[in-house]
C-alpha cells in the first residue's frame, strides 16, 4: 500500500489526512483512534458550535469498552445518570406499570449509563488533541475523487485534498448524498417521529425514575436531570418524514400533536417555548449496499442508523 501511495499524485503526508464531517458522536470518536494511529484528522460541522440537548441514551456494550480504552469512562460515569426505575402511569398519574432497572445493572456487571446524547459528544470531542481542528459552520459541498486522494469543495472555505473522507454526519447525512444520491432509496422510515428538550424549573420532579404516559400513536415521558433541569421526550404516530424546519413551526406542530392528551401533556406544552434546545427528528433506518466508494466512507448513523428507537445508535457509532 506505501508503494501506491508513493507512486500516486498525492504523497504520503496527505494519504494521512483525513476529512471527517460531523461532530457528534461517531466522528469525533473516530478522530481521536485516527490521531492515535499516527493519521490527521480534520473535522467539520455545519452547525456554528457544539450541538447541545438531544435525548438521553442509555449506554453500555462495547461502545462503553471503548470509552474506557480511551480514557474517558469516569467523565462518562460523573455525567451519566443511574436510573434505577422505568415508570408507566395512567392519565392521573397513577403507577400503570413499569420495571426495575437492576436486571440491565446485573446484566452488564454494572457498566450502564444513562447520558443525554450532547454530553457524550461533548466528553469525546473535549478529549482531542489540540492538533485535530474542528471547523464550525462549514459542510463539505461537492466532492471529485482524484487518484489517490479526494478533493473537497466546501461551502464556506477554500477547496482542499485528503486522502480520505469520512461522513460521519448522521442520519441525513450529506456526505452520504453525494455519495450515493439520493437519500430516499436508503432511508426507510419507520412511522414515527419524537422531540426532545430540556427546560429548567419543571414539576413534579421523579428522581432517578423514567417516568412516561402513552395513548395510541403517542407518548409523552420525562427525566429530572442535575441543576433542576428536566428532559422531555414525545413520540407520535406522522405519516411523513418531512418536519417543519424552523422552531416556531416545530412548537406549533407539538401542541398540535399532543394538546389535551392527558397526564403532563399540556404542562409540557407550555414550556416548549422556554426551550433553547428543541430538537426534533424522524424515526428512520438506513440500509445501504455497501459504506465506501473509493477513498470516501461512512460511518455511525450516517452509514447504518438502526433507528432512534433501537437504543444503540450511539455505542455502534464509537465502535
Amino acid at each position: 500500500m506505501q508503494r501506491s501511495l508513493r507512486n500516486s499524485r498525492g504523497s504520503v503526508a496527505q494519504a494521512r489526512k483525513v476529512l471527517i464531517s460531523g461532530a457528534g458522536v461517531a466522528g469525533p470518536a473516530l478522530a481521536w483512534w485516527l490521531h492515535r494511529f499516527g493519521f490527521e484528522p480534520t473535522i467539520v460541522e455545519i452547525a456554528p458550535q457544539l450541538r447541545t440537548g438531544g435525548y438521553m441514551i442509555d449506554f453500555w456494550g462495547k461502545g462503553f469498552d471503548l470509552i474506557e480504552r480511551m480514557g474517558l469512562l469516569r467523565k462518562v460515569e460523573e455525567r451519566g445518570y443511574q436510573i434505577k426505575e422505568v415508570r408507566f402511569v395512567h392519565e392521573n398519574g397513577s403507577r400503570a406499570g413499569g420495571f426495575s432497572t437492576e436486571g440491565f445493572r446485573k446484566a452488564t456487571g454494572g457498566r450502564f449509563t444513562s447520558i443525554p446524547r450532547s454530553d457524550l459528544a461533548d466528553i469525546i470531542w473535549r478529549a482531542l488533541p489540540e492538533a485535530i481542528e474542528t471547523r464550525f459552520g462549514d459542510e463539505v459541498e461537492r466532492l471529485e475523487a482524484d487518484g489517490d486522494a479526494v478533493r473537497v469543495h466546501f461551502a464556506n472555505s477554500a477547496a482542499e485534498t485528503f486522502g480520505l473522507v469520512v461522513g460521519a454526519d448522521g442520519l441525513h447525512s450529506r456526505v452520504r448524498k453525494l455519495l450515493f444520491r439520493p437519500e430516499g432509496k436508503f432511508e426507510t422510515f419507520l412511522g414515527y417521529a419524537f422531540a426532545a428538550y430540556t427546560v429548567t424549573g419543571y414539576g413534579p420532579r421523579t428522581t432517578d425514575t423514567y417516568m412516561g404516559y402513552a395513548v395510541p400513536g403517542r407518548s409523552v415521558s420525562r427525566v429530572s436531570m442535575r441543576d433542576d433541569r428536566t428532559l422531555i421526550l414525545l413520540i407520535w404516530r406522522d405519516e411523513s418524514p418531512n418536519l417543519p424546519s424552523t422552531d416556531e413551526g416545530r412548537r406549533a406542530l407539538l401542541k398540535d400533536r399532543f394538546a389535551g392528551m392527558g397526564w403532563e401533556a399540556d404542562r409540557m406544552l407550555q414550556v416548549v417555548d422556554e426551550a433553547t434546545d428543541l430538537y426534533l427528528d424522524s424515526i428512520s433506518q438506513i440500509h445501504l449496499p455497501r459504506w465506501s466508494d473509493g477513498r470516501v466512507a461512512l460511518v455511525g448513523d450516517a452509514a447504518w442508523a438502526p433507528s432512534f428507537l433501537a437504543g444503540e445508535g450511539c455505542g455502534l457509532g464509537i465502535i
